[in-house]
């Protein structure tokens, strides 16, 4: 994280403890009732500076939105055709940014590799099975069967 404090919000109980194994300061459960109290007075009272929503659920925006902070900026990188309402108000209240980020740039492709690269065995025990590219639907399968267990799966383009 660079220098920055990080609580992760995750409902899987596995992923919660192989975030704080990878240095999260802090990790919550999202099922649990205080998650946006708990995530402000984590940022010190004033609301988050930054939030990074990977979940693709409306939810999970809505509470990434009431967490900000006034002049924060919330970064959304999960995908969902779903909608998600949020209160035009928090807007103009807050003044946030709001963002979307794919990542598809070569050179955050190799930003990404390079963290990957420093965290030697760190992942590894983190990564689900490998698939070939024939078998991406039950690589995908597997994946939501066992969200414990693969926090990502690896499909293989070329073997």
């Amino acid at each position: 994280a660079q220098g920055a404090r990080v609580l992760v919000s995750e409902p899987v109980g596995a992923r919660r403890a192989q975030a704080v194994a990878l240095g999260a300061d802090e990790v919550a459960d999202p099922g649990e009732d205080g998650l946006v109290p708990r995530a402000v007075a984590f940022a010190g009272g004033e609301g988050v500076p930054v939030v990074v929503d990977t979940t693709g659920v409306p939810a999970g925006l809505r509470s990434a939105v009431d967490m900000v902070a006034s002049a924060g900026r919330v970064v959304v990188v999960g995908i969902s055709g779903d909608e998600a309402p949020i209160p035009l108000a928090a807007f103009t209240d807050k003044e946030f940014d709001l963002l979307g980020s794919s990542c598809h740039e070569r050179h955050d492709v190799e930003a990404a590799v390079e963290v990957v690269r420093r965290a030697g065995g760190l992942l590894g025990p983190h990564l689900g099975p490998e698939y070939p590219l024939e078998e991406a639907g039950e690589a995908i399968a597997f994946a939501g069967a066992h969200p414990e267990g693969a926090m990502k799966v690896l499909v293989r383009v070329t073997g």
